[in-house]
């Protein structure tokens, strides 16, 4: 009799077209995602990273690796093409998968599949066999990249996130940095097989680290949420599925087309200013240090630009400022030898890289509607996607088969850098 007055009681309190949650799971869910946003960030950090790892691994080693396998540089070039081409294909599919079983499931499945390829790579006798199984790393990789922004958003507070995207938003840089200064130095102690083997073993463990630290709000509380939204007028009454043509906006497209130019940048300053360097007589894990340098500074600037960014309320003029400062920088880090090199590399990492978080805080900010997240990364990773192949395919076209044409490259990418400060400048946001 009791439970059913209880339970009389509780539909009375609840608004029209609300189901009422027991107090257990409502206490839960709202424990859950209000978690601390640094340790949140930390441990999506610390998952995030191993994907750019596993993709950076490549670079630096890369004409080891073609000796080895008997590959030219045409062929060469696809054990990175290759990823960013799984990457644009499989966003969108990767988006709706996420959404259907969750981040957190999403992400274990994402691993799995980064310590398959990796292990497969490992034990390959030809070219093809390593090339496909960076494809299979490729499709972990996007998963990753697609799931982790999402179980942020679940786990922290809106008014945190700038926070906790700042942190994790580094993953990029911390993973080039590892990839390219302590890949050359594994390869001298274990070799080939030992260092794909270790970077499979990396990523299993971290994974592991993820799924015992973070707890996921029970389903039925963000259901809970979404029809509380609609009752109080907040969020449309009749909840409309997910459809891509929301995601057609000016300031979405702007936000894209800035995105597009950072990528081009950063994957191009990793994927060739190794190279060109060593061509000048670096060593290479000298030119790995250099290259990568840019990155390891944003580890510290990009969580500082995070709470600064939550702390005064705005995101735009970040972005604007740090993609501005990436044009002079990229196209001295191309061009230039000695202490011009050093500094545009250290310019780079203090303005230019700041903001890699922020441009996920600033596209959940703009999406219509906190439904269409999901589908929405799906769309974000293949953006993404998109400007990295720009960093490696289209880069190196510019800069021909033998990678002389130096200054070319360097002035596309700088003025593309340019057009994207531009066109972040026309989003409608702070």
């Amino acid at each position: 009799m009791a439970s059913e007055e209880h339970r009389e009681t509780a539909a009375a309190a609840a608004p029209s077209g609300v189901v009422e949650i027991s107090e257990k799971v409502k206490k839960r869910g709202e424990k859950l995602s209000n978690q601390n946003p640094y340790f949140i960030g930390l441990i999506m950090l610390l998952l995030a990273t191993m994907p750019p790892v596993m993709t950076f691994k490549v670079p630096t080693i890369l004409m080891n690796l073609m000796d080895m396998f008997s590959m030219n540089a045409t062929v060469a070039s696809w054990l990175m093409t290759i990823i960013t081409i799984v990457g644009i294909v499989l966003a969108v599919p990767s988006g709706i998968f996420t959404q259907k079983f969750g981040p957190k499931v999403a992400l274990f499945v994402a691993s799995c599949l980064i310590v398959l390829g990796s292990t497969l790579g490992a034990f390959a006798g030809v070219s093809w066999v390593l090339i496909a199984s960076r494809a299979i790393e490729g499709m972990g990789i996007i998963i990753v990249t697609i799931a982790s922004p999402i179980l942020i958003e679940r786990c922290v507070k809106p008014e945190r996130r700038g926070t906790a995207m700042g942190i994790y938003g580094v993953f990029g840089s911390a993973g080039v940095v590892v990839g390219s200064v302590v890949t050359p130095t594994v390869f001298e102690v274990m070799g080939f097989r030992g260092l794909w083997l270790v970077y499979a073993a990396a990523m299993a463990i971290v994974c592991a680290i993820m799924f015992i630290a973070i707890k996921m709000p029970p389903s039925a509380y963000l259901e809970y949420l979404s029809q509380m939204a609609r009752a109080k007028g907040e969020a449309p009454a009749v909840v409309e599925k997910p459809r891509f043509r929301e995601l057609m906006t000016k300031d979405i497209w702007c936000l894209f087309g800035g995105f597009i130019a950072l990528n081009v940048a950063l994957i191009a300053i990793s994927s060739y200013v190794p190279t060109i360097l060593q061509v000048q007589g670096y060593s290479a894990t000298l030119s790995g240090v250099v290259s990568s340098l840019p990155m390891a500074i944003s580890l510290i600037t990009s969580p500082v630009a995070g709470v600064l960014s939550d702390k005064i309320g705005r995101i735009k003029p970040f972005l604007v400022i740090s993609i501005v400062c990436v044009a002079p920088t990229v196209f001295l880090m191309f061009i230039t030898t000695g202490i011009t090199l050093w500094l545009a590399a250290i310019v780079m990492g203090i303005i230019g890289f700041c903001a890699f978080g922020l441009y996920l805080a600033a596209y959940m900010a703009i999406l219509p509607r906190p439904e269409l997240a999901s589908i929405g990364m799906g769309v974000f990773g293949m953006v993404q996607g998109l400007g990295q192949f720009g960093g490696t395919f289209f880069v190196q076209l510019l800069l021909g088969p033998t990678l002389s044409r130096v200054y070319i490259a360097a002035t596309v990418i700088a003025l593309v850098e340019l057009l994207g400060g531009f066109l972040l400048s026309r989003i409608n946001i702070r």
